[in-house]
């Protein structure tokens, strides 16, 4: 096997580690790569959609393409239906459905998801009000910084509103949910 060829593959490997492929790699290389460009594709038509780029702005062809990712658990396409269905672009406005979606993303450690997520449950949007679950899933959001300033700002004002036992279970809930979910 050629180094450019190893190095290929242990790439396509690494990628596949991380949305539980590699498993399947020994058995079926070539369908276990096909799988993943067809999910990569999806993911790519839905922004070229979304974006306008290429093709004429769609955001119904958008949501389709995103759809056919998120549904085989991709959790960029997840996020994306999350914001759909969250600002009502080309679905009425459905902030369950986001939920639903952005918490997928967020299970996935989605960081951008996993604030948007914290802060439905802060509005009691699509899901009911719960502070504690807001600052779990703002919290590790925000962890590491990998989170926008909103995210930081959202997550601190909920300080003012949660009891010091509030605060101890929200912290508590958000080191178990990254135990339980350890980086790939």
């Amino acid at each position: 096997m050629t180094e450019k060829r190893a190095q290929r593959r242990l790439a396509a490997i690494l990628a596949a580690d991380v949305v539980g492929y590699s498993g399947f790699m020994g058995h079926d290389e070539a369908g276990t790569m096909a799988a993943l460009k067809a999910r990569r594709n999806d993911v790519n038509l839905g922004v070229m959609y979304l974006r306008g780029q290429g093709v004429a702005q769609d955001y119904a062809e958008a949501l389709k393409w995103y759809r056919k990712a998120a549904d085989q658990g991709h959790a960029s396409a997840q996020a994306n239906l999350g914001v759909f269905y969250n600002k009502g672009h080309g679905v009425s406005q459905d902030y369950a459905e986001a939920a639903k979606w952005y918490r997928l993303a967020a299970e996935q450690g989605d960081a951008p998801s996993q604030c948007n997520l914290g802060a439905l449950y802060a509005k009691g949007q699509g899901v009911p009000q719960d502070f504690v679950q807001a600052h779990v899933w703002l919290n590790l959001g925000t962890a590491e910084g990998k989170a926008r300033e909103d995210g930081i700002k959202a997550r601190d004002m909920l300080l003012a509103v949660l009891t010091p036992e509030q605060i101890a279970a929200s912290q508590r809930l958000a080191r178990e949910w990254t135990a339980a979910h350890p980086k790939k």
